[in-house]
């Protein structure tokens, strides 16, 4: 087999493996993230002052999605006996104009690469005018932006 037969082969190759790699990254999978997986058995406490966040509590270990309004702008803290407490403000919507790329991770179906993408719209644009702009983003179609829109904000 000469040179330019081998040269070839090898050049099919690669331009297969970048239709390959292309199609999976244009595909709408869910993306998978660690901060998607909590306790179950959650107690949820008011505090008495209404300006501060409501605390929820982790009392179980059974593993599992958490509801995105108890994501919304989850904040981790440990107390003195090392229990784990999340605090969760009450209005629990997202700017995403604002928020950094952890705080978008919390919201459903949205992981690192989407959450990479709306800043860098946000970047590129000047922020986001209705959150219906969020559909203007690669991967954010109706149905995604029909699971954030009661999470999302643009105040």
């Amino acid at each position: 087999m000469s040179d330019l037969s081998k040269e070839r082969i090898l050049v099919v190759l690669a331009l297969f493996l970048c239709v390959a790699v292309c199609l999976i990254a244009a595909s709408d999978t869910p993306e998978l993230s660690p901060i998607s997986v909590i306790y179950t058995d959650v107690k949820l406490t008011e505090s008495t002052d209404s300006s501060e966040a409501i605390k929820v509590t982790n009392t179980g270990s059974t593993s599992s999605h958490l509801n995105a309004t108890q994501t919304s702008l989850a904040v981790n803290n440990s107390t003195a006996s090392g229990e784990k407490v999340s605090s969760v403000f009450p209005s629990g919507k997202i700017n995403i104009n604002t928020a950094d790329k952890e705080l978008l991770i919390t919201l459903p179906g949205i992981g690192e690469v989407y959450a990479s993408r709306i800043i860098e719209y946000r970047e590129t644009y000047g922020g986001f005018h209705m959150i219906e702009d969020i559909m203007n983003i690669s991967g954010i179609g109706e149905k995604r932006f029909a699971e954030i829109k009661n999470f999302i904000t643009i105040e």
